[in-house]
């Protein structure tokens, strides 16, 4: 890909003019006011503004004048020739970016730029948390009323999610029936240090500043910014259900595991898969600025590990009024998925989901694989 070559604006066909801005080089159309970012000019440029937001007026010809397009236009990548993508940047601010699947750069229309800046670094900061609060409280609030999430089955797809989101409401796993000969001791410590994590971060007075700090924020970390919520945001959960949810399903699956593996190995096993769902969660979504909260990244690592260690074990299940003995590969291969049709479904109607099924699926494969090179290395012993 020749990156000297002299593009062409996506909206009037125009000659791009390559203009410097702090030792950035971006693509600007004199005629409408567009700017082309190549794959990471767009945050070097919001870095480099980062002090000064009014600094980016010289670059925008069109600052504080910004214009909606004409709805549902289609534009074609000036650096590939390849349909764009219109997304929404950070998924709570209110302006759209044009996305090339293909070489990940973006266009930005007129006076866009200017105004995404000024979003990011107005010192009005309580708006922007505002913004970003409403937008949690909405998916917690699609979390513990799950008929919400079926606006992800429009056009077509609404029978399918509404068939298969009321599945975890009727069918509850009880146990298992592996036995366990050691007191379950640091299963029972992560399931005690979660309530209590919940228990002050409910009385902290600020769920929101605590899920922007310490939750996991792609955008953030992208940044440069809060890059621990890749580990902290495993022990935060958005509301009680969601903490409760969580803790049964470590309870029933992790007992077996930590008495398989060892009360510091499961610790260190557990901490791991937490730590990889997270980076997947992290990798699909590097734009996201709507944190990511709770542990069933890692319980989704241990339910995968389960899934290898015991696959012929049965996992007595409530369904409706009736409990069966569910065979643990069909109970968890019928769980994983499912997560990747949520998955597959989320992304293809181009929205973001309220739950992180890639964490879940992330992590569930982990624990496949760490599983998995455990049992061979027992082998050779």
């Amino acid at each position: 890909m020749d990156m000297s070559a002299k593009l062409k604006c996506p909206v009037d066909g125009g000659e791009l003019e390559r203009i410097a801005f702090q030792g950035i080089e971006v693509d600007v159309c004199k005629k409408c006011g567009g700017i082309w970012f190549d794959r990471g000019e767009l945050d070097d440029v919001m870095r480099e503004a980062a002090a000064q937001p009014q600094s980016v007026a010289r670059l925008d010809p069109k600052a504080g004048a910004a214009a909606r397009p004409t709805p549902h236009r289609e534009l074609v990548c000036p650096r590939c020739q390849k349909p764009m993508i219109p997304e929404v940047f950070g998924k709570v601010s209110s302006i759209e970016l044009d996305r090339c699947p293909q070489c990940s750069g973006q266009w930005a229309d007129g006076g866009e730029l200017f105004a995404l800046v000024e979003y990011l670094h107005d010192p009005g900061e309580s708006q922007r948390m505002q913004k970003l609060g409403e937008a949690i409280a909405r998916t917690i609030k699609k979390r513990e009323a799950l008929k919400d999430f079926a606006e992800l089955g429009r056009q077509g797809r609404q029978r399918v999610m509404l068939g298969s989101l009321f599945l975890p409401k009727i069918i509850l796993p009880l146990g298992t029936s592996v036995g366990i000969a050691r007191f379950p001791l640091v299963t029972l410590g992560l399931v005690l240090f979660n309530i209590l994590v919940y228990v002050l971060q409910a009385t902290s007075g600020d769920m929101t500043g605590t899920f922007v700090t310490f939750g996991l924020v792609p955008a953030r970390i992208t940044a440069g910014q809060g890059i621990w919520g890749v580990f902290t945001h495993m022990f935060l959960h958005g509301g009680v259900f969601h903490l409760l949810g969580n803790m049964l399903f470590l309870w029933i699956f992790a007992r077996a595991i930590e008495d398989t593996l060892g009360r510091w190995k499961f610790l260190g096993t557990y901490l791991l898969l937490g730590l990889l769902a997270g980076l997947v969660f992290f990798l699909l979504n590097l734009d996201s600025a709507l944190p990511a909260v709770g542990a069933s990244g890692a319980i989704s690592g241990v339910m995968g590990a389960f899934f290898i260690f015991y696959p012929y074990s049965t996992i007595p299940t409530f369904v409706i009024q009736t409990v069966l003995h569910i065979p643990a590969w069909l109970y968890l291969g019928v769980w994983i998925f499912f997560q990747l049709l949520y998955y597959w479904i989320a992304s293809s109607m181009g929205g973001c989901s309220c739950v992180a099924f890639s964490a879940h699926i992330g992590g569930f494969f982990a624990g496949v694989i760490l599983a998995w090179l455990f049992k061979k290395e027992e082998r050779k012993r």
